[in-house]
């Protein structure tokens, strides 16, 4: 309503770097690309997608700000090329030397004077595009799901808690893959309401992204655990959905 495009700006940031990694240049609109559903889903490629085909958005966050070092690198933390998606490095003049009395979690992040943000992204002509968390990916039949994506299209269901859904993925040994488990949160009691509900749901992921999950768990409200900053902690709902919910741990196959 009266906002000029070059008024909304973007910034990659972090407490551990002391807040900016990169920035939008200021009096100009940011970048969007338009990726390829394909090459960045099987291949982990940024490929620029033409005209009115299928395509995923991205908007820039910027080029990195001055005394900033940016580079995406693969699972063996080595440099990626331009269009490549991997993990967000970053290092500094500003960047923290680990975190306060947690040992193990500052020697998996710094290392070298780079620190590994969990992050995933690429970059185009020095502009990063952040795409989502390492944790958050999910691999299903070959193919990059993120899980924000899938939980995002559960929001709107009727009979969902909006915000109060989790995508999870845990390797089945039958299957030599993730299989998809969807925990949702809903104050619905009746048995046929629940189960019409659990309906909604596989058929909302099979027509908007061909997804079909394995299980759907309908929980009471605030089952779900959240973090202090309001988000899910995937890594807490997920060990409680294992101690509660299933018959085996990871690799187990046991779902």
């Amino acid at each position: 309503m009266g906002v000029r495009p070059e008024t909304v700006q973007a910034c990659y940031a972090m407490a551990e770097n002391t807040f900016a990694v990169t920035q939008t240049r200021f009096g100009m609109a940011p970048h969007t690309v338009r990726i390829k559903p394909s090459p960045f889903q099987h291949h982990n490629l940024a490929v620029t997608a033409q005209g009115g085909e299928p395509a995923l958005s991205f908007f820039s966050c910027g080029t990195r700000v001055r005394g900033v070092g940016v580079q995406i690198v693969d699972d063996n933390r080595e440099p990626l090329g331009e269009r490549q998606i991997g993990e967000i490095a970053v290092t500094g003049a500003c960047l923290a030397d680990g975190y306060f009395e947690q040992a193990d979690e500052t020697k998996s992040r710094f290392d070298d004077d780079w620190y590994y943000t969990g992050d995933l992204g690429f970059m185009i002509s020095g502009e990063l595009y952040v795409t989502g968390r390492k944790d958050d990916l999910l691999i299903l039949n070959g193919r990059n799901y993120y899980a924000h994506d899938l939980e995002h299209l559960l929001n709107d269901i009727e009979g969902v808690c909006p915000g109060r859904t989790i995508a999870i993925g845990a390797y089945d040994a039958a299957l030599g893959s993730q299989a998809l488990i969807i925990l949702a949160e809903t104050e619905l009691n009746d048995d046929e309401a629940r189960e019409t509900l659990k309906k909604m749901i596989r058929q909302k992921l099979s027509h908007e992204i061909n997804v079909t999950p394995q299980r759907i768990e309908l929980l009471p409200r605030r089952w779900l655990i959240k973090s202090t900053s309001g988000k899910i902690s995937r890594a807490a709902t997920l060990e409680r959905f294992y101690n509660e919910l299933s018959t085996g741990k990871p690799g187990n196959g046991g779902l």
